[in-house]
């Protein structure tokens, strides 16, 4: 009876290009996870964030009749859920009056 030779034995190589294969396809596979996930986590926080909305703070403390210049007036961007605290704020499509 003939013995076919064992993957320990001297004369054998093991398979090696089987195995750099699923090492390639292992590391292709994981990376494309990774892209996949962060993907879905970015989508996730934009969805749970909702929308923005800007308001305009003043830099000093104003007496009545002062002048505003554009220094003294801040932008700052705010998620739209404390849109309630500002519901003084003027909106954009308010009309100001002289």
């Amino acid at each position: 009876m003939s013995q076919s030779p064992s993957p320990s034995s001297p004369g054998s190589t093991p398979p090696q290009q089987g195995s750099a294969k699923l090492v390639v396809v292992a590391l292709v596979a994981g990376l494309a996870a990774v892209i996949l996930v962060n993907i879905y986590v970015e989508i996730a926080r934009t969805q749970a964030a909702g929308g923005s909305m800007i308001i305009y703070r003043t830099t000093r403390s104003l007496d009545p009749g002062d002048t505003l210049d554009e220094k003294d007036v801040k932008a700052e961007e705010i998620s739209d859920r404390f849109a309630e605290s500002h519901s003084n704020a003027v909106k954009r499509d308010a009309t100001v009056k002289p």
